[in-house]
């Protein structure tokens, strides 16, 4: 649900979202970090300076990403 208002910019069910999914599962940085997408979409940006925040303040650290390529076959 999260993911599809990011996609379809329903900030206001995304929030309500978020804060559902971080009630049950406070530790996910993938629900800052959507939500936080969700507010720059939508040109708030004191709602993703929020969301950092709130994830410096829990300690919630969101894992890089990780890429792989093959080169000749190997």
């Amino acid at each position: 649900l999260l993911a599809a208002c990011r996609i379809h910019g329903d900030l206001e069910r995304g929030v309500y979202a978020a804060e559902q999914i971080l009630k049950l599962d406070p530790d996910n940085s993938g629900s800052y970090v959507t939500l936080a997408n969700i507010y720059g979409a939508a040109g708030k940006w004191d709602g993703v300076l929020k969301m950092r925040k709130m994830m410096k303040d829990r300690c919630v650290k969101k894992q890089p990403g990780c890429s792989l390529i093959e080169v000749n076959g190997a």
